[in-house]
């Protein structure tokens, strides 16, 4: 009887302390305000020849994105801000005002979700559509060092552009490579 008074007590202890012990909030070493620099380095395909590619100089500068905790969770939302476009400039398609990537945290970093858009923008003074359907690849994001954090994910995609009253003009490009970010918390 003793043995298993032993076992029944040494069980509840365990039971006790492994219900006690607080879980690390791997998700608030990543929230806040971030502004970060995209180093795109692309390669846009026509039948099969290399027809544009990112240089040094294709650097953009001061893209601002917010990373908030998702409840109590270990998730994540991360909300990159489209700046307006000058209401002088039309176009046949609504720009959404924020992108939102979705990742979860643990011990390992950020691990932050694919993303796609796929959208077709008509163009009637033109006679033609443009298919745009990309993807940017998931990426793990190791924990703030100095409030900065840094990731590459990749980009591919296509790019087709339909004519119906000239089939034979039709053209898709393919889009291959990735995007360097590297941000800096505020």
């Amino acid at each position: 009887m003793k043995i298993k008074t032993f076992f029944i007590c040494f069980l509840a202890v365990c039971a006790i302390s492994l219900s006690s012990c607080k879980k690390e909030n791997y998700a608030a070493k990543f929230v806040g305000n971030y502004v970060t620099t995209l180093t795109p380095n692309l390669q846009v395909l026509m039948f099969g020849e290399v027809v544009a590619e990112t240089t040094d100089e294709d650097v953009i500068e001061g893209v601002t994105f917010n990373i908030s905790q998702v409840g109590e969770s270990q998730d994540v939302n991360m909300t990159f801000t489209i700046p307006e476009i000058e209401e002088s400039a039309e176009l046949p398609i609504e720009i959404p005002n924020a992108v939102i990537l979705n990742g979860t945290c643990d011990e390992t970093g950020l691990h932050l979700s694919g993303y796609s858009l796929s959208e077709s923008i008509p163009i009637p003074e033109l006679g033609m559509d443009i298919a745009i359907n990309v993807g940017l690849g998931s990426a793990t994001i190791a924990e703030p060092v100095n409030n900065v954090i840094s990731w590459t994910s990749s980009l591919i995609g296509t790019i087709g552009i339909t004519m119906p009253d000239m089939p034979e003009a039709n053209m898709e490009a393919t889009i291959d490579g990735g995007i360097k970010f590297n941000a800096t918390k505020q």
